[in-house]
């Protein structure tokens, strides 16, 4: 059960039920005037003299301070959704690369896509697409290899410019092949150079497809490949004459320790290219690495081509799509996280703070400002009015929450979105809040002096925008120049104070009776002869009339007439 609800139901459970006999007498009729509660629900003094039950009154200031409390904590969640969440199965694949992922030479001379472990549709395959398809025929057609045949990380950008326009709800990446297997080892990209490509190529990607998954595939280990066929003279032969991947094949047979050197360092060069991959995919949550499934798959000969001696064949481009589909998202987790949004109000605004759960894992928090870009959240974000914040939680497997904003719901319509107004359930353009406590004065009776009753209004600068509040909340004893922090009369002496306690005690003596329901006549009668005071226009309407006499008439009856006790 929510806090406040508990606090607003254990509250009420302490009224006497006389009290409440009392209360809902007085609320149906004001005919009669002066009507003493019984025994059991007042006190005598020493002397002997009637005074109303104090612990009475405090249950009374609990009940509208909890009504209070229920309106502030209601304020975190009364947050607006926004775009609904997504999981399960994606309906498209996009392929990027190089001829890896073109199947460049698995089964024929040249590009066989059909025959890619990504996006390939050959059965001997079973490429990442087939799989899915066979588990989600809504994906049947929406397939798109954007790669191309010799590209390098430079190339990405573009690639991934083609899937945004695809509208490609998973993006493979298989890039860095051609980087390591250059000319020579000087011609390998430089490191810093291969993570700023890349890393602008994922800018591009999370910007335009915002909610894609993204599956990074680790560089293949091609010093692997110099490994198992080295000893092969067709591959040597291949290798030399083609000049493939002299970087590291190059007399591919020597032992001198300046091409075993060269050879280590390129492999050296593969793994480094591995790092920036992971680094940079780690700052998307919508990014998954293979955490080097690719890198350390072993290759056997019958996994690559003998067409080149470099490419896999068919049944390497099986294998790697094993290994891909072993390594990538797991689409059967089809619960989405969970955000809870703890906010806090600070100077100048608000101060939001997110955390998620998942049945899986949570791989982070996104938040977004005014319809801009997702940013990754890591830690409390401070807003100010006029912002609108939406956050949502990615979990390990890609899947998304329902977002939802900050900043944009506006129960009240008093131009004070929920999230920042201290009285969120009743209108408070100007957030006044004569004690500094966090909660306004239009939904806050800081003294109790309401004593349970509540009002609701249209009109006047107490509006309740037809809110049921506290009837002497803040706002009006404001209104009216009594003390809202004070309930009861420091003496029983009339008129000896200068500022009023409660409101319906005219004469401030501590008690409210036929004397009070005199003044208000009094007043009643020169408001119709034009003269109106402030002081006895208990509802803040603007005016005196039979009702600010009728709530004379409700504190008198639930309050017997007897005096209070400060």
């Amino acid at each position: 059960m929510h806090a406040s609800v508990w606090l607003a139901t254990m509250v009420t459970r302490t009224y006497s039920s006389r009290l409440r006999q009392s209360y809902m007498r007085a609320l149906s009729s004001d005919r009669s005037f002066g009507n003493r509660l019984s025994d059991g629900d007042r006190t005598r003094d020493p002397g002997g003299r009637g005074v109303y039950n104090r612990r009475t009154m405090l249950r009374g200031a609990l009940f509208v301070i909890a009504l209070s409390l229920a309106a502030l904590l209601g304020a975190g969640a009364r947050l607006s959704s926004g775009s609904p969440a997504i999981t399960g199965y994606p309906n498209s694949i996009a392929a990027t690369g190089d001829s890896i992922t073109q199947a460049f030479d698995s089964s024929s001379y040249g590009a066989n896509p059909e025959f890619s472990w990504a996006t390939g549709t050959d059965s001997s395959v079973n490429s990442v697409y087939s799989r899915l398809l066979a588990l989600n025929p809504g994906i049947s057609g929406h397939r798109f290899n954007d790669s191309v045949s010799g590209a390098k990380m430079v190339d990405l950008n573009g690639q991934v410019t083609n899937a945004v326009s695809q509208g490609a709800q998973l993006v493979a990446i298989l890039m860095g092949a051609n980087d390591v297997c250059a000319s020579s080892v000087a011609a390998m990209t430089p490191v810093s150079t291969f993570r700023s490509q890349f890393a602008q190529a994922m800018a591009t990607l999370s910007g335009g497809l915002p909610d894609a998954r993204i599956a990074v595939g680790s560089v293949p280990d091609v010093y692997n490949l110099w490994a198992i066929l080295k000893d092969n003279a067709m591959a040597r032969s291949t290798w030399s004459g083609f000049g493939i991947c002299q970087a590291l094949l190059a007399n591919p047979l020597s032992t001198d320790q300046a091409d075993v050197d060269r050879r280590a360092s390129v492999r050296q060069r593969n793994i480094d290219f591995n790092t920036q991959l992971a680094e940079v995919c780690a700052q998307y949550i919508h990014c998954r690495f293979d955490n080097n499934a690719g890198f350390d798959a072993t290759f056997t000969t019958d996994d690559v081509s003998t067409l080149d001696y470099f490419h896999p064949s068919v049944a390497g481009q099986a294998f790697a799509a094993s290994v891909a589909w072993g390594s990538t998202f797991d689409f059967t987790d089809s619960e989405a996280p969970v955000t809870s949004a703890t906010i806090t109000r600070v100077t100048g605004g608000i101060s939001v703070t997110l955390s998620a759960t998942d049945n899986v894992s949570v791989a982070g928090i996104e938040y977004e400002f005014n319809g801009a870009a997702y940013q990754r959240y890591n830690g409390p974000v401070m807003m100010v009015i006029g912002d609108v914040m939406t956050y949502r939680a990615v979990d390990v497997n890609g899947n998304i929450e329902a977002s939802t904003d900050v900043g944009r719901a506006d129960s009240d319509k008093d131009g004070v979105p929920d999230s920042f107004d201290n009285c969120p359930t009743a209108p408070n353009p100007s957030q006044a809040d004569w004690n500094n406590d966090g909660i306004g004065d239009a939904c806050q009776d800081s003294d109790g002096d309401s004593l349970g009753l509540t009002a609701t209004s249209s009109s006047g600068p107490c509006n309740t925008g037809g809110t049921i509040q506290p009837k002497f909340r803040d706002c009006i004893e404001v209104f009216l120049g009594t003390d809202p922090g004070k309930a009861c009369a420091a003496t029983t002496t009339a008129n000896d104070e200068a500022v009023d306690a409660m409101p319906a005690d005219f004469n401030d003596d501590r008690t409210v009776n036929v004397t009070d329901r005199t003044l208000m006549v009094l007043a009643l009668k020169a408001y119709n002869g034009g003269t109106y005071s402030q002081r006895f226009d208990l509802n803040a309407d603007g005016a005196i009339n039979v009702t600010d006499r009728t709530i004379v008439a409700l504190y008198i009856k639930l309050t017997g007439g007897l005096p209070c006790t400060p």
